[in-house]
């Protein structure tokens, strides 16, 4: 290879290290004298600002977050739509893990109550969610086979939710009818020798009245 060949090599190579740096520092926000670029909050998205003590805190190996971050609406929320803890947690990457959220439900009153409330609102959406899989009709033109799945998809949905609603507001939605009845019935003979036993215990003075004629 020619000398001209490697110094043209090298002068492309120069220039392709120059345009990496000049990328990273663009998206660092520095430019080439190490100063912020105020072109930075042109390629970075809005992003919701929250107060100091609404912001999370690392802590070891995971991440502490305050009473006030947002984070813990969006999670109420989310099982009163009708979702489970999981699967809020799953849907909203980067929140606290379910061992947190457990911890903070055992340990504040508050917030205890709060997730209570929203499991009783859970029930009611999901047996909202029961009327309107059951009244949802079935697409055009299904073979038998592909009819039955159907079905048998829709009832495994509503089962599923049935049984969740029943644990959850087991009062409202459970199977179960509570029909306990109190025996208040009067037995004759007992109330006989009760009756019996008070006239023996009365010390009261009894004076005898013979009948006479007049």
């Amino acid at each position: 290879m020619s000398n001209s060949r490697v110094k043209e090599l090298e002068r492309e190579l120069r220039e392709v290290e120059g345009k990496i740096k000049s990328g990273a520092n663009q998206y660092s926000g520095l430019n080439k004298q190490g100063k912020r670029d105020g072109r930075l909050r042109a390629i970075r998205p809005n992003s919701v600002e929250l107060r100091a003590d609404a912001l999370p805190v690392p802590h070891g190996p995971q991440t502490i977050y305050p009473p006030s971050h947002p984070c813990w609406d969006i999670i109420i929320n989310g099982i009163r739509n009708g979702g489970s803890l999981s699967l809020v947690l799953e849907r909203n990457p980067g929140f606290p893990s379910g061992n947190s959220v457990r911890d903070r439900i055992a340990k504040d009153l508050d917030f205890q109550a709060k997730y209570e409330k929203a499991l009783q609102d859970r029930a009611d959406r999901l047996a909202e969610e029961i009327l309107e899989i059951s009244d949802s009709t079935p697409p055009e033109g299904l073979e038998p086979a592909a009819m039955s799945a159907w079905v048998a998809d829709k009832r495994l949905r509503v089962d599923a939710r049935k049984w969740v609603a029943a644990k959850l507001q087991p009062k409202r939605y459970g199977d179960r009818i509570d029909v306990a009845v109190t025996d208040t019935r009067i037995s004759v003979m007992d109330a006989l020798a009760q009756a019996k036993q008070r006239v023996l215990n009365d010390n009261s003075d009894v004076v005898d009245v013979e009948s006479r004629d007049v």
